[in-house]
């Protein structure tokens, strides 16, 4: 009886983790994993190493904001902002629809509008799903 209420509980503890859908997923030039990840009420930023991230984030729904290509100009863009204080990490893709090239990582903007922009490896972007982002709040003021 023990056994089995202790598997239910790790089961209830771990579920969030094993449901997570990611949305965006890529590394960087030196090794480093940009991951944002869908929890269902929350979303998940971290960066940094495969299964040691240094930097791990996590909002409900209604802090993130979310911005989608308005259909006008040259790239193709999608991102999300995760706020963490006075710290905003904004995770985005973009396709030059003239240079036919990628842009993606994520910018982190900090107080004093000091900028932190961390690329990702161009051929190492393993899921891409910022043009599909259902129920987070948009950034525009629209």
């Amino acid at each position: 009886m023990k056994i089995s209420v202790l598997i239910a509980t790790v089961l209830v503890l771990c579920a969030p983790a094993a449901f997570a859908q990611p949305i965006f997923q890529c590394t960087t030039p030196n090794g480093k994993q940009i991951q944002l990840l869908d929890n269902g009420k929350t979303l998940e930023y971290s960066f940094g190493k495969v299964g040691k991230p240094e930097i791990v984030v996590r909002v409900p729904r209604s802090q993130a904001r979310y911005y989608d290509w308005r259909g006008v100009g040259r790239s193709i863009a999608y991102s999300v902002d995760i706020p963490n204080g006075d710290v905003v990490y904004n995770i985005h893709h973009a396709y030059d629809r003239i240079e036919q090239k990628i842009a993606a990582g994520v910018a982190v903007q900090m107080p004093g509008n000091q900028w932190v922009e961390v690329n990702c490896h161009p051929k190492a972007i393993r899921v891409n799903q910022l043009d599909n982002v259902k129920n987070i709040p948009s950034g525009y003021d629209d």
